[in-house]
């Protein structure tokens, strides 16, 4: 019995160490601006939007430039958007969604308006935030949607501050997404940058428009395979008394 509650304390040690380092995960800092404009081709002038976030503890920043020719299915938009979110999940995981879209839309059903429009605009973003353990899981996935007549660009790069080395430099489409697992030393500072523009002009025309969307998950991974050792180490201790 006594084997038994030590090593029972080094295992139950192990899973408090585990759930004490993801406290005070994610991030601590958050910079993200963007402004876009749109037009549907009715005669009236364009919609703008402008945003940034307030501060370094801001978790949204999101803008909607929308011009539509009346309200309802029936209208037909143009529009610029983009948003930067940073989503906690639970205490051990964190979901960082880059955004933007620029883009002209008929009205949705059949005999609705159909204009033509342009829309612009573009955003740009960074995240920050320590690593709490020295492994993380880590999932990734950049979503182009672009048609004729509009186009864009989007560039998001991931680096560890902390040595200098940059971890993922992506421009282009990725899906499905990848799961592996981001690697360094608790304390690390790392930087996520994203950069996202797209414009775009038709007559009347079907669905057109230029849409990126970034998504990354950091989660502390879970310790059950500690609890694993458990039957292993009782096996072990029969054995040896037998």
């Amino acid at each position: 019995m006594r084997h038994f509650a030590i090593v029972t304390g080094f295992v139950l040690t192990g899973l408090l160490h585990t759930a004490t380092s993801a406290e005070g995960i994610w991030f601590s800092f958050h910079e993200a601006s963007g402004s876009g404009w749109g037009n549907v081709f009715d005669g009236g002038p364009p919609v703008t939007a402008t945003c940034a976030t307030t501060g370094p503890d801001d978790d949204l920043m999101s803008f909607l430039a929308a011009d539509r020719t009346q309200i309802g299915a029936l209208g037909a938009s143009a529009r610029a958007s983009g948003a930067s979110r940073i989503i906690p999940i639970g205490d051990d995981a964190m979901q960082f969604v880059v955004e933007f879209d620029a883009s002209y839309f008929p009205g949705l059903f059949q005999g609705g308006d159909n204009t033509g429009g342009a829309a612009a605009g573009e955003m740009h973003s960074v995240i920050e935030f320590v690593m709490p353990v020295d492994e993380l899981v880590w999932a990734y996935g950049l979503r182009i949607d672009d048609t004729i007549d509009f186009s864009g660009s989007t560039r998001v790069v991931f680096e560890n501050v902390t040595t200098g080395e940059t971890l993922l430099d992506l421009s282009s489409k990725l899906n499905p997404s990848i799961k592996t697992t981001l690697v360094g030393d608790t304390g690390d500072v790392m930087r996520l940058t994203t950069v996202m523009s797209g414009s775009g002009e038709t007559g009347p025309a079907p669905d057109r428009e230029y849409d990126a969307r970034f998504t990354t998950l950091f989660r502390v991974p879970e310790p059950s395979s500690i609890l694993f050792l458990i039957p292993a180490v009782l096996f072990a201790m029969r054995r040896g008394r037998r």
